[in-house]
């Protein structure tokens, strides 16, 4: 804990880097495309060092820069100039009477190389291996040197041996890419009934579930850590350090993520877990919120067409009111994925919050017209209006629509805090207290939240000795340092001195055990 991690650019010295662009495909779904594309960077993904760049940005990037046109040598290159990676491969899939032709080839601009074209034929039914044999062929034919020890594993031990589980998945892939989240649990979701030890899916399904606010995450991550053997090593990090995460053992999962980042520099989605890890469970060990956004910045780096950072790095811009940085990363975020609903979201809320009279107005207007598939982007403006001059009219109408029965029930959790402080600002202290004692309903975290906040009340001068011993006994049992310090903050504002020198003696004490600048904070 506390350690801060300021990121420079990948360090991928002594790794192959590679990117496969999306197939041509006669015959078949679309879907396949980059279904293709997919299955075949999973196959590449460890062989003889080869480091395969995420799916979702090489094939963002390939639609964004050229619109899906077909691969030409100078739109390879400036592919590959673009994802900073030494080969790049395309490929073709045809399809007649039940059987399947592949056909790929891989470039080197930089060095001018080229291996292949290879051309597998097999039976539609055997897709997974007419995908390994076409990998192990491409290797062989120039990609890396002759070393059969460092071919690829069998490509179905890392996905699923079922054709059904694989097109849902794929089908979630493609949802996700392009933010529409609950479509990509419920494709997900088809994935794991068709093949329960689909860990791919599993972890992907945990992620999805996590966003929309539905399901059960942590069922889903222990799944995916219990087939672990079927991920690469570096989604089996992930799992693990999520599962220790949504377990409470904070500090062993940003141990893990921490140690995939420094092992895997290259991997966007590592940086991406270690931010929101900190963005939400850094400060009960005192981790400066620096670190996260160092984490989330080179997230976007390593990836700059994936939306999820930007989620982040908004809301966090939003709630320390800063709108320089909240309308520097919208017009950023606008760039990389102008139409998803996330997007418009976050627009909007800037407009809500510092916009002009007119775009205010145009705001409001839109709101129920808003999806709900990312949260977020609604309380975000929430957050900021509440602190803003008067403005009660647009208060209201956004407080109410994210209290809708069309929100999801996870955004409707999370306007809670904000009503929350809606209520204190008008006086109304039982309120606010009602409000948080809804929060004893939810998971533990809800419960320990809550109790602090409760305190912190107290603290404030609208004493309540019932709630506030209350709240005190829930945090009683393994308190983290940021616990301590309000049980001892409202002891003090109690007059219990005792309570004081006590709460102040085991902050001490769980300093000794932190680095130093950790410590420090402590103290």
């Amino acid at each position: 804990p506390g350690r801060s991690v300021e990121p420079a650019d990948p360090d991928v010295s002594g790794s192959v880097a590679i990117g496969v662009l999306p197939f041509t495909v006669t015959g078949e779904e679309e879907m396949w495309r980059e279904g293709l594309a997919t299955l075949l960077a999973t196959s590449l993904h460890g062989a003889a060092g080869l480091q395969a760049r995420e799916p979702e940005y090489v094939l963002k990037l390939w639609e964004s820069e050229f619109e899906g046109a077909p691969p030409t040598r100078e739109r390879v290159r400036t592919a590959a100039r673009r994802l900073a990676i030494d080969w790049i491969v395309t490929g073709s899939m045809a399809t007649a009477n039940g059987r399947l032709r592949l056909t790929a080839e891989a470039w080197n601009p930089g060095a001018g190389r080229r291996a292949g074209p290879v051309t597998v034929e097999a039976r539609r039914e055997s897709l997974f291996s007419a995908v390994d044999h076409l990998t192990v062929e491409l290797l062989r034919d120039g990609v890396i040197a002759d070393d059969e020890s460092a071919l690829p594993i069998e490509l179905s031990r890392v996905t699923t041996s079922s054709p059904r589980a694989l097109e849902a998945y794929l089908e979630g892939e493609r949802a996700w890419r392009s933010a529409r989240l609950r479509n990509a649990a419920e494709a997900f979701s088809r994935a794991v009934r068709l093949d329960s030890t689909f860990a791919l899916a599993r972890y992907r399904l945990a992620i999805a579930q996590y966003w929309v606010g539905t399901g059960d995450p942590q069922r889903h991550l222990r799944s995916a850590v219990r087939n672990a053997h079927r991920l690469h090593d570096r989604e089996a990090t992930l799992a693990r350090g999520w599962l220790a995460l949504q377990e409470g053992n904070i500090q062993a999962g940003l141990d893990s993520l921490r140690a995939l980042t420094h092992r895997s520099p290259e991997f966007g989605e590592g940086w991406l877990r270690l931010g929101d890890a900190l963005l939400h469970n850094g400060g009960r060990l005192l981790v400066p919120m620096s670190e996260f956004r160092s984490a989330m910045h080179q997230a976007i780096r390593t990836n700059p067409l994936a939306a999820e950072p930007y989620w982040h790095l908004l809301e966090d811009a939003f709630f320390r009111e800063d709108s320089v940085e909240a309308r520097h990363l919208s017009e950023a975020y606008r760039r990389v994925d102008p139409y998803s609903p996330a997007c418009i979201g976050y627009m909007t809320a800037y407009q809500l919050a510092w916009g002009d009279p007119e775009s205010r107005a145009a705001a409001v207007d839109r709101l129920p017209s808003l999806s709900g598939e990312v949260r977020g982007p609604l309380n975000c403006a929430l957050s900021v209006l509440d602190r803003a001059p008067p403005l009660e009219p647009a208060l209201d109408l956004v407080a109410d629509e994210l209290e809708s029965s069309r929100r999801p029930e996870v955004e409707r959790r999370m306007a809670r805090p904000n009503r929350i402080r809606l209520a204190i600002r008008a006086g109304a202290i039982d309120e606010a207290r009602r409000l948080l004692r809804l929060y004893y309903g939810e998971d533990e975290d809800a419960r320990r939240l809550a109790a602090a906040n409760i305190l912190l009340l107290d603290v404030l001068a609208y004493p309540h000795p019932t709630s506030a011993r209350e709240a005190e006994r829930i945090l009683a049992e393994a308190p983290s340092p940021e616990e301590r310090f309000w049980m001892a903050a409202a002891a003090l504002a109690d007059g219990r001195m005792t309570d004081v020198d006590s709460g102040i003696a085991a902050l001490h004490q769980s300093a000794r055990s932190l680095p130093e600048e950790t410590a420090a904070q402590a103290r």
